[in-house]
């Protein structure tokens, strides 16, 4: 088995951007989770299509386990996520 057999498959496939600035009342879950349904719209997905999530956590709000939070927000399960 070579090593390109072995690799885990990824792909991004879709990109989703948010407006800059002073946003309000919203808070980084609010924003994160515009962004992704841009990118899971630009995709051609469904949320639960989506079996990993990236992401770096908020500077702002400061959440332990940003990650778990973002994707209960989102209502997914992945099967990896970053830290």
């Amino acid at each position: 088995m070579t090593v390109a057999e072995t690799r885990p498959r990824l792909a991004i496939t879709g990109v989703g951007e948010t407006a800059v600035g002073r946003l309000g009342a919203r808070n980084s879950l609010e924003i994160s989770a515009c962004a992704a349904a841009a990118a899971i719209t630009d995709a051609g997905l469904r949320a639960c299509d989506i079996d990993g999530l990236f992401c770096s956590g908020s500077l702002v709000d400061g959440m332990f386990m940003y990650n778990a939070r973002f994707a209960n927000y989102l209502g997914i399960q992945p099967r990896y996520a970053s830290m």
